[in-house]
């Protein structure tokens, strides 16, 4: 025999995310850096509140989201499908041009993609 379902309830009052973000945006400004690693889709809002913040950042992306993230687009008008291309992305979204990328020392997602 089958149960009812619930009606959805929403986990966090809009007041209590509120003073959510408000702990966030707090704990953010009193960073020294913005690390992620592996962050999936994370990765972007990281970057973008590290440059926002003016921090220096250090992500290792794996996962692109490309079919939710269509709004991406590299310098030449591409989609962002591949990781490959999510670093790409992510370099040029540094407009002072600082952001750089290396390879890491090991196997699987491993290019770090950093701000200092």
């Amino acid at each position: 025999r089958r149960r009812p379902r619930r009606a959805a309830r929403s986990c966090a009052p809009a007041a209590r995310a509120s003073a959510a973000d408000a702990d966030v945006l707090r704990a953010l400004r009193d960073a020294s850096v913005i690390v992620g690693m592996h962050p999936d889709q994370g990765t972007e809002p990281l970057v973008r509140a590290a440059l926002a913040l003016s921090l220096p950042y250090a992500v290792v992306p794996c996962c692109v989201f490309a079919r939710e993230n269509g709004h991406r687009r590299l310098a030449g008008g591409q989609g962002v499908v591949s990781c490959g291309s999510l670093c790409a992305f992510l370099e040029q979204l540094d407009a002072e041009g600082r952001t750089r990328s290396v390879l890491l020392p090991f196997e699987g997602r491993n290019r770090l993609v950093y701000r200092l």
